[in-house]
């Protein structure tokens, strides 16, 4: 029994090596989850691998179900990948959807704020900021 604990603990040490690998790990085996996919997501924009944090982050919201209390957050992480890869029109729908959903997601208002300056839009951004 000891044998066995220990050979376990030794094949899963390359799974928990961050949270990229263990995300990695549990959407190799659920692949349509929302919450590991948002997970996902998050440690992938952690590491900068923007184009892989965005496909898990499309799929958290495409998966989750709408009564769902994560989805404003993973809408909130899609808006924000969105507006660092420069893509403001799909980072707008899903920053105001997740603070239409959630007002509390300060950082969201902010990303939205950001994305209305960069599309030279600047009465929006402040009543954003101003909200």
């Amino acid at each position: 029994m000891v044998c066995f604990s220990w050979l376990s603990t030794r094949k899963q040490i390359g799974v928990w090596r961050n949270d990229v690998t263990l995300w990695g790990a549990v959407l190799s085996h659920f692949p349509n989850d929302p919450l590991a996919n948002y997970n996902a997501a998050l440690a992938l924009v952690k590491t900068g691998h923007l184009a892989e944090a965005r496909v898990s982050a499309e799929r958290a919201v495409n998966y989750s179900d709408p009564r769902t209390p994560q989805l404003p957050m993973a809408r909130a992480t899609l808006g924000a990948i969105y507006l660092k890869t420069h893509e403001y029109n799909l980072a707008i729908e899903q920053l105001q959807q997740a603070v239409k959903a959630d007002g509390t997601l300060w950082a969201a208002r902010y990303n939205l704020a950001c994305t209305y300056a960069r599309l030279g839009r600047p009465a929006e951004a402040y009543d954003e900021l101003r909200a």
